[in-house]
């Protein structure tokens, strides 16, 4: 037995480190004291130990290096074994760790991804791994599916840091924009209106929300709904007198004789407001010069809106699609 300097506690021989320069040839401490105190001159020196770390490493890479080669092909099968028995019991642990450190360093590994996806793809030997992978990767319904989803939030998130991009695109961009959108709806009618329908299927709520604020904002679209209302009202009546008949210039009977003598042959007052898809088909009272052009918060842009002078019978197929400057109106007295 012999008793530690440190805690003064009589312990066991084996409790004690060996110590060539003293006279039993072990250390005065026990162990578990010697522990504690290093423990304590760590935390105590942490700047001191990290620099001289530090500076031996880099001084000695090479020679670490060399240590570390030597251990792991000296211990190949027991690192296997442990290694294969700490991931089985900190399953759990390591997925929490690898996803914390992803999303610490998610721009980080982004660049190096980027980088080494980069050279994979300049080199020359990948170039039929690459398209053979691409076609086969997008040819799975899952896949595309993904591919969609990715691009909606990538180009969400770059809208978000950028928010004024579509405005100075349109701006520059304007002409070619819609040109390339007539080009587009020209070859994709079908899918164009299948589209529509779905959008406004599944947005009902929110198209609905928005109309009523900018009829509350809006005064000019006010207005125009407002208009447009009471002429349908004033048309139904069959109205010989009013604020709209003021308006129109002439009477309903009247007006209705005036659309009549510019009816097409395939018109009538049992196709007016049909709509198919397909000319010829139906028939709407068109306002020639849009009333979008005109101010309809003074009573003169008003009269000459809603004068039956700027009111004509068309397709209701032209009048939806195609532009008015393509079918001028002939008037008829």
């Amino acid at each position: 037995m012999k008793t530690c300097s440190k805690c003064k506690i009589k312990k066991r021989k084996e409790k004690f480190s060996k110590k060539a320069s003293s006279k039993d040839g072990l250390n005065g401490w026990c162990k578990n004291c010697n522990s504690e105190s290093i423990k304590k001159w760590r935390i105590k020196n942490k700047a001191h130990i990290d620099s001289y770390t530090k500076n031996y490493n880099n001084k000695n890479e090479r020679l670490i290096k060399q240590r570390k080669k030597h251990y792991r092909e000296k211990n190949k099968d027991d690192i296997k074994i442990y290694m294969k028995k700490y991931r089985t019991e900190n399953k759990a642990q390591i997925k929490q760790s690898k996803k914390e450190y992803r999303e610490k360093n998610i721009e980080k590994i982004r660049a190096y991804d980027r980088i080494k996806n980069k050279e994979y793809r300049n080199n020359p030997n990948n170039k039929e791994i690459i398209k053979a992978y691409n076609i086969e990767y997008r040819s799975n319904p899952i896949n595309k599916k993904r591919i969609a989803e990715n691009q909606k939030l990538r180009q969400k998130e770059f809208l978000t840091k950028n928010k004024d991009y579509n405005k100075d695109y349109y701006k520059k961009n304007g002409e070619i924009i819609k040109l390339l959108a007539i080009e587009y709806y020209r070859n994709n009618k079908e899918k164009v209106k299948m589209n529509v329908r779905k959008y406004a299927k599944k947005n009902r709520h929110k198209r609905n929300k928005r109309e009523t604020l900018r009829y509350k904002t809006d005064i000019k679209h006010h207005l125009s709904v407002k208009l447009r209302n009471y002429f349908r009202a004033s048309f139904k009546k069959n109205l010989k007198s009013g604020k709209m008949i003021d308006y129109l210039g002439m009477t309903i009977p009247e007006f209705k004789v005036y659309l009549e003598n510019n009816f097409e042959n395939w018109m009538s007052w049992n196709n007016i407001g049909l709509y198919n898809g397909k000319f010829n088909y139906g028939w709407d009272i068109d306002h020639i010069k849009p009333l979008s052009l005109f101010d309809l918060t003074k009573e003169e842009e008003i009269k000459k809106a809603w004068h039956y002078s700027n009111l004509q019978p068309l397709c209701g197929k032209t009048n939806r699609e195609v532009k008015r400057n393509i079918y001028p109106f002939k008037k008829n007295h």
